[in-house]
C-alpha cells in the first residue's frame, strides 16, 4: 500500500493524506521534529531499504538516505 491516513485525537476521526512514493507494507515509522519517517518495508516483491518522510506543512513526501540493509 501507499496510502497514508492520518487520526486526529479531537476529533476521533481518520482522513485520507498524500500517498507515499513507494508502495510498502510491513513498514517501520517514526516522528522526529515532526515530520513522519516510513522505514523501510516490502514492496510484494522484495524487501526495501528506502526511507521517505512526510512534511505535513508541505503535504509532501520526499525520499531521504536508504537504509544500509533492507529493514527486516
Amino acid at each position: 500500500m501507499s496510502t497514508v491516513e492520518i487520526f486526529n485525537p479531537r476529533t476521533n476521526k481518520w482522513t485520507k493524506s498524500t500517498p507515499m512514493r513507494t508502495l510498502r507494507s510491513r513498514v517501520g515509522v517514526s516522528v522526529l521534529e515532526g515530520q513522519l519517517y516510513a522505514i523501510g518495508g516490502y514492496n510484494g516483491n522484495e524487501r526495501l531499504d528506502t526511507v521517505e518522510v512526510y512534511d505535513p506543512k508541505e503535504k509532501k513526501w520526499r525520499v531521504v538516505a536508504p537504509l544500509t540493509c533492507p529493514r527486516r
